[in-house]
């Protein structure tokens, strides 16, 4: 995730596409990194799968594999976090009073569910 690479839990990116729980989660997740003092570096590989589509809701699924996304203190120290693989990932996207597209619900599995 780009804001991760900067701790910028305020970047306005977030809230251009995420609402609610999501929003929440990511916004307190980054804030506690920041405030640690970490960053994130290396890429996540999503490869999502559209598994429904309504008018103003579509459903994905993925494997999200971050076994390469890591957090680094900001001197280029490896950060202490929790070991990074394979999840299972959904979310519901939603159709927006203002035409936009947001992910308003999100579920990331425990590591090794996929």
């Amino acid at each position: 995730m780009a804001v991760s690479r900067t701790s910028d839990y305020t970047n306005p990116r977030l809230a251009a596409h995420m609402i609610g729980v999501p929003l929440a989660h990511w916004t307190e997740l980054i804030a506690a990194n920041q405030s640690k003092g970490w960053v994130g570096r290396g890429r996540q590989v999503w490869s999502p799968q559209v598994k429904s589509v309504a008018p103003t809701l579509v459903t994905v699924t993925d494997c999200l594999d971050d076994s390469d996304w890591v957090n680094y203190t900001k001197d280029g120290t490896k950060a202490p976090d929790a070991p990074d693989g394979r999840h299972t990932s959904a979310a519901a996207i939603t159709l927006q009073p203002d035409g936009t597209w947001r992910v308003s619900e999100q579920m990331i599995g425990k590591l090794g569910s996929c």
